[in-house]
């Protein structure tokens, strides 16, 4: 079974010799792998952009599978995961899927099951991509900004002047419009309009988290 699209896998396992065997499975199928033996490189490193699927040992030390992938599904990576672990554990199971895992499996002898489950994820995720585009690429050009440029970019789109951000933030009106053309620089834009657009998604990005977090905690 080949993929017939050279999708991205996050592979995060702190058993390097695991790793490497599911390294080897998936680019004999023509995946792009991405290795990760702990769940801080991988909040740091994964590209949120990419087009495939995450594969996360639920087992990893301090932080845990399920809370790693939490902590990137809150700043915005919707990529399908699927937890591994090599014991079985319903609540843990229960817990991935109520946060949005797309499936929770127990670390195969045979990898040919959990290959098909890849290959699944992958489409599902791509289908995704292609209905949410937009908001996809606001969050991408979001997450470039820097903590100022991202309260500027805020009060632009609320529809405030220069000077009044610059009096807001207590810095100069010349500061401030190093910010705006850097911020439209950023989200590949010429005007506030473009800006006041792409809001409209990162709001609703903020909902579904907000709601996520919700329930979670009701849980």
């Amino acid at each position: 079974m080949q993929a017939s699209n050279r999708f991205a896998i996050s592979v995060v396992d702190d058993d390097r010799d695991y790793r490497e065997i599911l390294r080897w499975n998936l680019e004999s199928r023509g995946y792009v792998v991405a290795e990760f033996p702990d769940a801080d490189s991988f909040i740091a490193g994964h590209d949120v952009s990419s087009i495939g699927c995450l594969l996360i040992d639920y087992r990893l030390g301090i932080m845990n599978g399920i809370e790693a992938f939490k902590q990137v599904r809150l700043r915005g990576n919707d990529a399908p995961a699927i937890i591994l672990s090599s014991q079985g554990d319903i609540p843990a199971a229960v817990q991935a899927v109520k946060l949005g895992a797309y499936t929770f499996f127990e670390k195969p002898n045979d990898f040919e099951p959990l290959m098909h489950l890849v290959a699944e994820a992958c489409e599902v995720h791509q289908e995704h991509r292609q209905r949410h585009g937009p908001l996809m690429d606001a969050l991408k050009y979001f997450q470039s900004l820097t903590l100022r440029e991202a309260e500027v970019f805020w009060l632009i789109v609320e529809g405030k002047a220069t000077k009044q951000i610059a009096q807001e933030l207590s810095i100069s009106p010349r500061t401030v419009e190093a910010h705006r053309s850097s911020i439209f620089e950023k989200f590949e834009c010429a005007n506030p309009k473009a800006l006041f657009s792409a809001s409209v998604h990162l709001r609703t990005i903020r909902l579904i988290d907000a709601e996520s977090l919700s329930d979670d905690s009701e849980g």
